[in-house]
């Protein structure tokens, strides 16, 4: 998640709103005209997670089903602002791993 900033795509966290439009890399108020969104609950949740790093990485709890989530999240994200990013292969790994 912290790579996005040393490669120029990080997402604008501030006015954390009801939807986070994935393609813009930051929060509307209205549900954007494409399927790259995040909404309420999702969205909520960005700043926290770009607040974690591996020294407080333990007091952050996450269910199986919210780290795949956030594992697809951040591989959209990649994708839509990465041209010829490749298909992640340790994507199902994890997966795998977190099931």
């Amino acid at each position: 998640m912290h790579l996005s900033r040393f490669i120029g795509i990080y997402p604008n966290l501030e006015h954390s709103d009801h939807y986070f439009d994935l393609l813009a890399g930051t929060y509307c108020d209205r549900q954007p005209d494409h399927a790259h969104f995040l909404k309420r609950q999702e969205a909520q949740a960005l700043p926290i997670l770009f607040r974690m790093d591996y020294p407080n990485l333990y007091l952050f709890r996450f269910l199986c089903q919210e780290r795949m989530r956030i594992l697809q999240v951040l591989n959209e994200y990649y994708r839509l602002h990465v041209s010829n990013f490749p298909e992640l292969k340790s994507l199902e790994v994890l997966q795998e791993f977190y099931s």
